[in-house]
């Protein structure tokens, strides 16, 4: 008896540590009296991180959970949505990358603390992000968080592995998206947002597309230059979905500009000079010249990937979950990113758009030069249990597999970048692998691992 109530304690110690929540010694007496009783082990449940007493406990909703209030604090004026759902999230190839190419430069061992596969809530992005208790759930957008639903796209491609008509009919769109989602504004026509999106749209001097991906639970792995590939007419790259957590470009990890602009220009498809014509999308005369020295000389440089669901009926397989990261503020480093800090396991959360359509797109920053935006946006296809009593047809034999589209942005900007917030700087944390190392040490673990 004495040994089975030293166990029940832990059990309700281990629940107050992961929460890290203060929690009276009665309501942990009171909660293991609860079990005793009940003779059931729902007394402590952490799945996902809850803890859970009868009529003793109001339920207060953690980061990664539901914790339990004191009893003296005042009521929360937030009505904060449960997660969505709980899903498998692979970190292994995330920390195997870390640890290849930066080594003991690495702020923590793994990168990702933790685990190497553990279960994750999964939250309805659809309902709000989430930046602190206090404050309202607030409609996700790039400055803000790094990713935005774009809805109502118009486009329509009959063959998706057809890059003349994506550069005809698909990227004019998405380009034309650009100043708005720079500006933190979905398209939404008003005075004030005019003025800020006319101040992105002057901003902007290069807009290169790059990478184009099809995507697919039934889709092999394949280069545009495959010769193998089904689809090498085309000259569409394909990829199953990639189910383990990744982020698409370290740029931090390039030893040169030269590197990283010579990867862009070899993947490119097409591009826009603001200093000629916004409108007009090239595939000729490369201006690799020109981006370098604008990189060069301190301008801003982000990259957008833009995601999107290319089957006429919505995703309900293998859809895309994306984490919105939180680092520790450190005071002895003004960087809290990639590769200067690791994600804090506790406040980072990971969300999906449930049910995403062919006409909403899902974009989110790979990098971004201007330390204060948040971006290295890690993601990853999740295979979702949801837990908020919807349903998903892919538990059913006869569901539409995923199908998806993506490709990146390179946006070169005017504004020049102030030091103390340059991630690119020339002391920047850099590869221990050359590039040539790093290009092979990925292609070897996307072969594997189907990133």
């Amino acid at each position: 008896r004495v040994l089975l109530m030293g166990l029940i304690f832990m059990r309700g110690a281990q629940s107050l540590i992961v929460t890290n929540k203060f929690v009276s010694i009665w309501d942990v007496i009171f909660a293991c009296a609860t079990f005793i009783f009940n003779n059931s082990t729902d007394a402590f449940q952490i799945k996902p991180l809850k803890l859970k007493c009868v009529a003793r406990f109001r339920n207060s909703q953690n980061l990664f959970g539901y914790i339990p209030k004191r009893h003296h604090s005042a009521p929360q004026t937030v009505n904060v949505s449960s997660s969505w759902a709980e899903a498998e999230i692979d970190y292994s190839a995330a920390n195997e990358y870390v640890k290849a190419h930066y080594g003991n430069n690495a702020t923590s061992k793994p990168y990702f603390g933790r685990g190497q596969i553990t279960v994750e809530p999964i939250y309805d992005g659809r309902e709000g992000i989430l930046e602190n208790h206090d404050q309202p759930l607030y409609t996700p957008t790039i400055p803000r968080c790094g990713f935005i639903l774009l809805q109502n796209l118009t486009s329509r491609l009959d063959d998706w592995n057809n890059l003349t008509n994506i550069v005809d009919k698909y990227l004019p769109e998405i380009n034309s998206f650009i100043p708005y989602i720079l500006a933190g504004d979905k398209k939404t026509i008003n005075a004030n947002a005019d003025k800020n999106i006319f101040k992105h749209e002057s901003n902007l001097e290069y807009v290169i597309f790059w990478n184009p991906v099809l995507r697919g639970e039934e889709l092999p792995m394949s280069t545009r230059s495959s010769p193998n590939s089904t689809y090498l007419h085309t000259n569409t790259s394909t990829s199953p979905p990639a189910s383990m957590v990744h982020i698409d470009t370290d740029v931090a990890a390039y030893a040169t500009i030269q590197d990283f602009v010579n990867l862009v220009e070899k993947n490119a498809i097409a591009y826009c000079s603001h200093k000629k014509n916004s409108s007009l999308l090239q595939t000729h005369n490369f201006p690799t010249q020109e981006i370098i020295s604008a990189i060069s000389n301190n301008q801003r440089f982000s990259i957008l990937n833009f995601w999107r669901n290319i089957n006429s009926q919505p995703i309900n397989s293998a859809p895309l979950a994306v984490l919105h990261t939180k680092y520790p503020l450190e005071s002895s480093s003004p960087y809290t990113s990639f590769p200067y800090s690791s994600p804090d396991p506790i406040k980072s959360r990971w969300y999906s758009f449930p049910f995403m359509t062919h006409a909403e797109c899902l974009s989110f920053l790979q990098y971004d030069r201007l330390q204060s935006q948040l971006s290295d946006i890690w993601h990853c296809s999740i295979n979702p249990r949801i837990i908020s009593g919807e349903n998903l047809d892919h538990e059913h034999a006869d569901t539409q597999k995923r199908k998806s589209f993506d490709i990146r942005a390179l946006i070169i900007m005017k504004e020049k970048v102030p030091s103390h917030l340059d991630r690119f700087h020339p002391n920047r944390k850099k590869s221990l692998l050359s590039f040539e190392e790093s290009g092979c040490f990925c292609d070897e673990q996307s072969s594997n691992r189907k990133l």
